[in-house]
C-alpha cells in the first residue's frame, strides 16, 4: 500500500515539475517570477493603489442654425458619443438642417477638431467649403464649429454628410 502511495506521489511531482517548466504562463503569476506566491498579492495591491481610471470622454457633435460654443454644445447636440464614430468612413452621417426661423439664417457645423471631419454635398462625393467660424473646448475636448457661407432663406435645407 505505502509503495503505490509514493508511486502515486512520486509521479505527481513529476508531472506538476514539468508543468511549471512549460511555457504556458502560471494563472495568478501577476509579476511574471514562475511562481505564484505573495510577491504577486503584493503586485496585485500595487497596481490597484497606483492605477488611475480613465475618464471617460464625451464629444458631441452638432448640425443646425444655432451658433455652438462651449456654453450650449451639450444641449443643443445632435448626438452625444464616447468615442469616434468609426461607420461614418463607409457610411456617411446625414447632417439635414432646415430653416424654420422666419429669416434668414446660418447653418452651423460643429465637430470635435481631432476627428477630421469633412462634409460632403448631397452626392456624398463633393467636399463642401464650409467657413470657418471658431474653434473652442468643452471638458478637455476641442471642436472646430464651420458655417455655410451665406445666410440660408426661410424654408431653405440642406442635406449634407459628414465622414471622418
Amino acid at each position: 500500500m505505502k509503495t503505490k502511495f509514493y508511486l502515486l506521489l512520486t509521479m505527481m511531482l513529476v508531472s506538476m515539475g514539468a508543468f511549471a517548466q512549460s511555457n504556458e504562463p502560471l494563472e495568478g503569476d501577476v509579476n511574471k517570477d514562475g511562481k505564484v506566491d505573495v510577491a504577486d498579492i503584493v503586485k496585485v495591491i500595487d497596481i490597484m493603489q497606483n492605477s488611475t481610471p480613465q475618464p471617460t470622454v464625451t464629444y458631441y457633435w452638432y448640425a443646425g442654425l444655432t451658433l455652438p460654443d462651449e456654453t450650449n454644445l451639450a444641449s443643443i447636440a445632435n448626438e452625444t458619443l464616447n468615442a469616434k464614430p468609426t461607420t461614418w468612413t463607409s457610411n456617411p452621417q446625414s447632417l439635414s438642417i432646415t430653416n424654420n426661423t422666419g429669416a434668414d439664417a446660418y447653418f452651423y457645423y460643429c465637430f470635435p477638431t481631432e476627428w477630421n471631419v469633412v462634409v460632403y454635398d448631397e452626392d456624398k462625393t463633393t467636399e463642401m467649403l464650409l467657413e470657418y467660424v471658431s474653434t473652442y473646448k468643452l471638458n478637455g475636448v476641442e471642436y472646430t464649429v464651420h458655417r455655410m457661407g451665406r445666410l440660408q432663406g426661410e424654408g431653405a435645407t440642406q442635406n449634407l454628410y459628414a465622414k471622418c
